[in-house]
């Protein structure tokens, strides 16, 4: 029994020299030796993780090798800032208004200063070198003993429709429920409809009196809070419910693909590729390119489709924002120049979208000579 007491003993002790030890900042102990879940050798400060060597907490590394962060553990007075040297190593500066070394600040003031409060420098006073305690922004009472909060809301007025919030060293102002906006310079009034309070198949209504209605879509039924499809089963991607007008009376509903798709309505519709048929941009100098439930006529570089013509113009190459003049057959001479002047207009005013198109089909070489064209 006695050779137990001892043994005990022995061990209160040792952990009693770790823990001092650990207070008094020496370097924290290595990790457990874990290399043999890995198929490399750790380092010191790293530990087995997954089969993988990671660098435990306050040090950096590949796992095979782990070197300390520095400034992780702050090794510098509570008065002073630690500064990365950037190769390993730190530096400690002590703050404004305390004077030492880095690791050991005392301050530049006679006095503590109090809570809420600092130590700066007096410039009014004889040689301005005098430190004095001051209150933090925002607080008033004694710097050497307690500084407390200043209520800005008893005398800040914020915007119409905000309300001021007191906090610590300042202040906030913030919008009325039902207002937003910046409270500190402007609030103005939620729309009703803003964040859609009907069915997501309904529309929102804002009414003369600030208030707001709920309507369900075309081929919806409900209050418009909740609304039901007419069509007995629910449509597919790209199809929609419709009224079936051949149907005896009329008042069925139906599926329908979208204008551009085909395929089941009441599972999936896919787009037509309306130029795989080469019924449309029937024009020369064009050539059709397909689009999500549509196609569009694209000119060739060199030339800008006119909707109004529905062909392609040619640009005057020594004028490259100026179209041809053109003869529309049926119009006088008058009419022509009209239309030319017209062309113009349009010409100058989409020339970006123009040469965005064009450029897409440019010759590899450079040239701007395609010969699909």
């Amino acid at each position: 029994m006695k050779t137990c007491f001892t043994i005990g003993i022995a061990a209160l002790v040792l952990l009693s020299i770790i823990a001092s030890a650990t207070s008094q900042g020496t370097s924290p102990s290595p990790a457990p030796d874990n290399s043999t879940t890995c198929s490399e050798e750790c380092h010191d400060y790293a530990e087995c993780y997954n089969n993988y060597c990671t660098c435990i907490y306050g040090f950096t590394g590949n796992g095979t090798y782990c070197e300390a962060i520095p400034c992780y553990n702050n090794p510098c007075d509570e008065n002073a800032y630690c500064l990365d040297q950037g190769n390993g190593s730190s530096t400690c500066n002590c703050q404004y208004g305390y004077t030492g070394n880095g690791t050991v600040c005392t301050s530049l003031c006679s006095e503590d200063c109090g809570r809420n409060a600092y130590c700066t420098r007096n410039y009014t006073s004889y040689y301005g070198n005098e430190y004095v305690c001051q209150c933090n922004y925002g607080y008033t009472g004694d710097p050497t003993d307690y500084c407390y909060d200043i209520d800005e809301c008893d005398y800040v007025n914020c915007t119409e429709y905000a309300t001021c919030y007191n906090t610590n060293g300042s202040y906030v102002c913030e919008c009325d429920p039902g207002f937003t906006g910046y409270g500190g310079y402007y609030c103005y009034a939620i729309p009703p409809c803003y964040n859609n309070p009907c069915d997501e198949n309904a529309y929102c209504s804002e009414t003369i009196n600030g208030s707001y209605t709920c309507h369900c879509q075309y081929t919806y039924t409900g209050n418009g809070t909740v609304c039901t499809s007419l069509c007995s089963e629910d449509c597919g991607r790209n199809a929609y419910c419709t009224r079936n007008y051949t149907s005896y009376d009329g008042n069925e509903y139906v599926c329908q693909c979208n204008y551009g798709y085909t395929g089941d309505p009441t599972d999936y519709c896919y787009d037509i590729d309306e130029c795989a048929t080469g019924e449309y941009c029937q024009i020369e100098y064009a050539y059709c390119s397909n689009t999500e439930g549509s196609f569009t006529c694209i000119c060739s570089r060199g030339y800008y489709y006119s909707r109004i013509l529905q062909e392609c113009i040619e640009i005057d190459g020594d004028e490259p924002y100026r179209a041809e003049a053109v003869v529309v057959p049926g119009c006088d001479e008058s009419a022509n120049e009209y239309h030319r002047r017209y062309l113009q207009y349009k010409v100058e005013a989409l020339v970006s979208e123009y040469f965005y198109a064009t450029s897409q089909y440019d010759s590899e070489d450079g040239s701007g000579d395609d010969s699909r064209y």
